[in-house]
């Protein structure tokens, strides 16, 4: 995974290289000291000191490198390199410090008084070439070999950050399709949410517009808990209400009608009596007209 390709490359292979790298770097320093130490014509004892202080101080860096590198955990094939690089190593420095050791006893030999061209001076000088020669056999050796072990580091360090590139790419594709998997989703549930919305309130404003027709005949079907489901509940009840209300104002019209009727039977009935009165008073007024007449004319035949 991710992680550990990281952890493999940031723990494990760069503190390796690391190591390792200062190792080459302190094998190559301590290889130009000792070269000055058998050099016949760099005689001068502060120069001379100066190279034991330099070596001394390589020797310290070069074991922290080792000690650092030993402190990492090693695969088995891995771990049968560095023992083979240890071998190397001890047998390289036990060369060197023969030739430390000899080249201070020259040292010592000339401050006592020995000249340079002295037999024992000059078998000194023999010594430390031949100690330096078969040093240098066991430096090129141990120099290989943590080649070697330079190399494996990197190709794995390699490996490990190839690995993390793609497990990067997979994991910036997983994380793009889980956007565009949200972004669907979420226009999805919009979708969804808007005709969860708009579909109901299509449908009571279409029974409101009936309404406002005179279809009353209309029936609220949806029904749900949310404040839509309570807008409906409204409409249904003003639906009951206006219903009601219009029972009762036809109820109402036909008492109406109904009272209107028996006012015109009786109007009628009353007119038709007030006809009948008047016939009859227009026979008494005719009667008594013919009986002044008749008395009228009594009176004249009288006189």
């Amino acid at each position: 995974s991710l992680a550990v390709g990281v952890d493999d490359v940031a723990n494990v292979r760069l503190p390796r290289i690391y190591a390792v790298s200062a190792l080459r770097s302190t094998m190559g320093m301590v290889l130009a000291a000792e070269r000055g130490l058998i050099n016949r014509r760099m005689m001068d004892p502060e120069v001379r000191k100066a190279q034991y202080t330099f070596l001394e101080g390589t020797w310290s860096d070069a074991e922290k490198a080792w000690e650092e590198y030993e402190a990492i955990p090693r695969q088995a094939e891995e771990d049968a390199r560095w023992q083979e690089l240890t071998k190397d190593w001890n047998a390289w420095k036990a060369d060197h410090e023969k030739v430390v050791a000899t080249s201070r006893e020259k040292d010592r030999l000339v401050a006592a008084g020995v000249g340079l061209n002295d037999p024992r001076v000059a078998k000194l000088d023999d010594d430390a070439m031949a100690a330096s020669l078969t040093a240098r056999t066991h430096w090129l050796t141990t120099l290989d070999k943590a080649g070697e072990l330079l190399e494996g580091n990197r190709k794995k360090a390699e490996e490990a950050a190839a690995a993390s590139k793609v497990a990067v790419r997979r994991t910036q594709s997983m994380v793009l399709i889980a956007i565009v998997i949200g972004m669907l989703a979420a226009i999805t549930f919009g979708v969804l949410l808007a005709r969860g919305i708009t579909v109901p309130v299509a449908a009571l404003a279409s029974v409101a517009t009936d309404l406002s027709r005179g279809h009353m005949d209309r029936e609220v079907a949806y029904s749900s808990g949310d404040e839509i489901g309570q807008l409906a509940q409204a409409f249904r009840d003003l639906i009951a209400n206006l219903r009601e209300v219009i029972s009762n104002v036809r109820a109402t019209t036909d008492r109406v009608a109904e009272g209107s009727a028996t006012v015109s039977s009786a109007a009628e009935q009353l007119s038709s009596g007030s006809t009948e009165q008047a016939a009859n008073v227009e026979e008494v007024s005719s009667s008594m007209e013919e009986m002044n007449s008749s008395v009228l004319q009594n009176a004249e035949n009288a006189t």
